[in-house]
């Protein structure tokens, strides 16, 4: 899981894309994190954007349950 890339819910299509990641200050070197993320909505007919007060979180496995790659950070480049 990298900065950018996005995912899309694997039941009601909603996407996401991968923003930052948060940790723990007591587990920072044990490799726990947060992955903060932001949705992607329509705004109007034509525009596709997010607003970042609507930031998710979850940790990666609780991500990759409900989530499926659609686009890569590689394929961002």
């Amino acid at each position: 899981m990298n900065l950018g890339e996005i995912y899309k819910h694997k039941k009601n299509n909603r996407i996401i894309q991968i923003d930052s990641f948060a940790f723990n200050t007591d587990e920072r070197y044990l490799g726990n994190s947060i992955i903060v993320y932001k949705n992607i909505e329509k705004h109007g007919k034509y525009q596709i954007g997010s607003s970042t007060c609507w930031n998710g979180y979850g940790t990666k496995e609780e991500i990759e349950n409900e989530f499926e790659l659609l686009v890569s950070q590689d394929d961002l480049l």
